[in-house]
């Protein structure tokens, strides 16, 4: 045991090592463009751990050159996706966390955009789910060697990838994403259970649900004790409730750190919309908007623009104002034509008071053919133009644009 405490210790300080000199590096631009260009011809990544440029990039420059262009990750099929996921080259690093910080890991992986694209998608999950399904276990080689959980192995990396996403994600699953991912637990259970390192088995076992039950309530759960702290939230106090499209939801109240300043937010904690209040909130806009995912009291418009663009948020942020000011953000203008992954705040004509915030995800014909992709408060994720979610929120003609 002390000898495998060693060689963890041994690989997590590489580990450190390694990303400490790949974020110190500067790129060639010229090689960068180069390799980013790949992704038309291969529909792969251009690079991976075996690669001989490999360790040339700084980490920015990794994330980037390993994030296909926008228009090929939105053509590709969820399916795709999610194949591409699996094979992601910085898997390796999920176990060079302490095994009680994993959700580190998953905040590291919003560099992905793989993984937020699929995350954002109705189907992206199950898919994902599907593709861990099918991995092989190569268990004559996780019980011939008690260290590879900690080694550049595309497969066991994969493996306990896949793993780890349901134990941390679970809660936030839908019945029917719920109810394949305990079918894909007990699967994978049959063979983890044949695991003989202790090491290998912490990390590829499943837990308990530890607070939702299967029919998605919160009930029996301790109202008292604050949500953990992850990714930049920290919890200030005890849970409260919010009224949420007519239900009772319950949020820790709390700052999140980003752009180098805190803002007040409120992260969800307990209680979900029934399946029939779901439903009907998605059928209640009258546009002919494209739904990216099912209505959600957990997190709302101004998150989603700020804070994480998933529909895996569970954060609620009353006003962006606090990132607005920050200096790592830039004000572009006015009413200007905004660029791709712009965010857009919207302000009421009667009041001037900000009243939604969302995300540019095209702009392929000027002002007429700009689409946004919002959360609309506690109802459904979209992509729509931005002139109707202006009109939505009486706000045409007056909204400011950030970068």
């Amino acid at each position: 045991m002390k000898k495998n405490y060693f060689f963890r210790i041994c690989m997590t300080t590489i580990a450190i090592i390694i990303l400490c000199i790949t974020f110190g590096k500067v790129a060639k631009a010229s090689n960068k463009v180069e390799l980013k260009q790949l992704w038309y011809e291969t529909n792969d990544y251009p690079i991976s751990t075996e690669s001989e440029e490999w360790y040339d990039y700084g980490m920015e420059d990794m994330f980037d050159i390993l994030n296909p262009p926008q228009e090929l990750l939105i053509s590709y099929s969820s399916e795709k996706l999610a194949e591409l996921m699996l094979q992601y080259p910085y898997l390796w690093v999920l176990p060079t966390y302490e095994f009680e910080n994993r959700q580190l890991f998953f905040a590291y992986m919003r560099n992905s955009d793989i993984f937020n694209e699929l995350m954002l998608r109705s189907d992206g999950i199950m898919c994902l789910l599907e593709a861990y399904r099918d991995t092989a276990v190569d268990l004559d080689l996780l019980n011939s060697d008690p260290y590879v959980i900690w080694k550049l192995n595309q497969a066991v990396n994969a493996e306990i990838f896949g793993c780890q996403f349901i134990n941390f994600n679970i809660e936030n699953f839908s019945a029917e994403e719920r109810m394949l991912a305990n079918q894909v637990k007990e699967e994978k259970q049959d063979i983890y259970s044949n695991l003989i390192y202790y090491d290998t088995k912490l990390y590829l076992s499943f837990e308990n649900e530890s607070r939702e039950g299967s029919d998605g309530t919160s009930d029996s759960q301790d109202i008292t004790n604050p949500s953990r702290t992850e990714y930049g939230f920290t919890a200030l106090s005890a849970p409260i409730t919010r009224s949420i499209c007519g239900d009772t939801i319950w949020f820790t109240p709390g700052t999140y750190h980003k752009y180098s300043v805190y803002s007040s937010c409120l992260r969800w904690y307990a209680n979900d919309y029934t399946a029939q209040k779901r439903n009907s909130l998605d059928g209640s806009i009258a546009y002919n908007w494209t739904m990216v995912a099912h209505s959600s009291p957990k997190y709302n418009c101004h998150s989603f623009a700020w804070i994480w663009n998933s529909s895996s948020n569970d954060f609620w942020l009353d006003s962006p104002s606090t990132y607005m000011g920050s200096s790592e953000v830039t004000y572009v203008g006015h009413n200007v034509t905004p660029l791709v992954g712009d965010k857009i705040v919207f302000y009421d004509n009667n009041t001037n008071a900000i009243n939604h915030s969302a995300v540019v995800i095209s702009t392929p014909a000027g002002a007429t053919g700009i689409y946004v992709r919002s959360k609309i408060g506690g109802m459904a994720l979209y992509d729509s133009p931005l002139s109707e979610v202006a009109t939505y929120y009486n706000a045409l003609s007056n909204y400011n644009v950030y970068r």
